[in-house]
């Protein structure tokens, strides 16, 4: 039963990914620039919620309020149903002016909040744009104050106060919200060496591992729920959340633990989420060198790489990834089977199991080389953890598009 819910329409919904990650005057918040590509992945993923790529607007490192206010103009004026709005940077507040929020642009400073955008202004832009009916969802990973410290995004009160204020004239009549990543007195958390900041890591996981007994959509007050407990059980900041009207109904995801308390067929639901996942990002993003097995069992070398993998009773085969070293036969073929990541080169032969993969880092360095048309960039693929192996160097970008794919995996099946 879906007790009333219904999934936003994609076709007709918007998400703007706002995100700053380094600053002129403010600490660098590198995890950020992660948060937009991990969040694009997981809104578009059809186990997710399926949003065409065409509906995702980014925006990193804006220069000036209005490039974060023209990219929320036009996704109110696309959408008809629901508007997504995700910044993550530094927060910043001035006390002088009732307490306003600001969020930071690259050139923003402390005590400054006319170099920041002012959230008042995006709520003007989103209620002059909107159409009735739509819902709006508002995400903010930040905090404010006029002190920063190493590892944090600033300590601050509760933003959903500051958030909260505007919810009324956001969407007068309609259904809005604003989730945060922090509470009172608490900082919003982006360790220097992590992928993503600790909310959003949060978020993303739980997107695509869904809630088990949950219902079979995710609304905002379940997603909100299920983020409080965990970060809470783990000592982390703990998410505030503001509603008006029936917003935290409002439905932004699919449950992908909705079958998990089925014992029998939990693992197969599983697998079948991770073929999902595998798919779906390899048919919006192709890469050259990488087969979909169910689309390319006529394809020879696939057939030849099948062999080469010494697949265990019952694995199957969901992808490849075909890298040629000579004209006539792959020499490294990298697969994504229904248990595992398969890796075949020469005589070695690795395996890594998806319920391992939370031991592991999946990364595409990039080096440049100098020559005498000028400078080439190539990358490869590598994976660290409790076994190591790189790829060959490439100039193609098939390397950072296997990682991505990892890594969405990596968000399905640890917690």
């Amino acid at each position: 039963m879906n007790d009333g819910l219904r999934l936003a329409d994609p076709a007709a919904s918007r998400a703007v990914l706002i995100g700053v990650h380094a600053y002129e005057h403010l600490p660098p918040l590198p995890a950020v620039e992660n948060n937009l590509e991990g969040l694009e992945d997981a809104f578009t993923t059809e186990a997710v919620w399926g949003l065409p790529p065409q509906n995702v607007i980014k925006v990193s490192q804006p220069k000036r309020a209005s490039d974060v206010i023209d990219a929320v103009i036009q996704a109110c004026q696309q959408a008809t149903d629901t508007v997504v709005i995700y910044y993550a940077g530094h927060g910043l507040n001035d006390d002088e002016f009732g307490n306003e929020l600001y969020l930071a642009l690259p050139e923003s400073r402390k005590h400054r909040p006319d170099t920041a955008c002012a959230f008042d202004h995006l709520r003007r832009e989103i209620r002059r744009g909107r159409a009735d009916g739509r819902q709006v969802v508002v995400i903010l990973d930040c905090c404010y104050s006029g002190r920063a410290i190493p590892g944090g995004m600033s300590p601050g009160e509760d933003l959903a106060d500051l958030a909260n204020i505007a919810l009324d004239r956001i969407a007068p009549g309609g259904a809005s919200c604003v989730l945060t990543a922090s509470s009172a007195g608490a900082l919003a958390l982006a360790p220097v060496d992590a992928h993503y900041t600790a909310f959003t890591q949060a978020l993303i996981a739980l997107l695509y591992r869904g809630i088990p007994g949950g219902a079979p959509l995710l609304h905002m007050a379940a997603l909100h729920d299920q983020l409080l407990s965990e970060l809470r059980a783990n000592g982390l900041p703990q998410p505030t959340f503001g509603t008006r009207g029936t917003a935290n109904r409002i439905c932004i995801a699919k449950n992908a633990a909705k079958d998990s308390n089925d014992t029998a067929g939990s693992s197969a639901v599983d697998l079948e989420r991770i073929g999902g996942v595998v798919r779906d990002h390899f048919r919006s993003r192709p890469a050259h060198g990488v087969f979909l097995v169910e689309t390319a069992f006529a394809n020879k070398e696939v057939k030849r790489a099948c062999n080469q993998h010494r697949l265990g009773p019952g694995e199957k085969l969901i992808a490849l990834w075909l890298v040629r070293l000579s004209l006539f036969r792959p020499t490294i073929s990298l697969a994504f089977t229904s248990t595992g990541l398969r890796i075949a080169q020469g005589n070695t032969h690795l395996f890594v199991p998806y319920r391992d993969f939370g031991q592991y880092h999946f990364s595409s360095p990039v080096a440049a080389s100098s020559h005498a048309a000028g400078v080439e960039l190539s990358c490869w693929l590598d994976i660290s953890g409790p076994q190591r192996w790189s790829s060959t160097t490439m100039v193609l970008d098939t390397p950072s598009r296997v990682r991505d794919c990892l890594r969405r995996i990596q968000h399905l099946v640890t917690a």
